[in-house]
């Protein structure tokens, strides 16, 4: 999914340090939510692509 987060004329928003850190409280903020497609694999180890790119060029200098 993809996740989309904006302003709209009714957003607001306040900030303090006053506690020690940086604290943010907002209100009325708009949220779309949209399903995407992916085409996978999103990652690989990298020693399974190491061994898949070794296996095909073998099989390659085989022919």
């Amino acid at each position: 999914f993809e996740f989309k987060f904006y302003r709209g004329p009714d957003s607001k928003g306040w900030y303090t340090e006053e506690f020690g850190g940086e604290d943010y409280t907002v209100l009325n903020v708009h949220l779309d939510i949209r399903p995407i497609r992916i085409n996978g694999p999103l990652y690989e180890h990298r020693i399974a692509a190491e061994e898949k790119r070794r296996d095909s060029s073998e099989s390659t200098e085989e022919d």
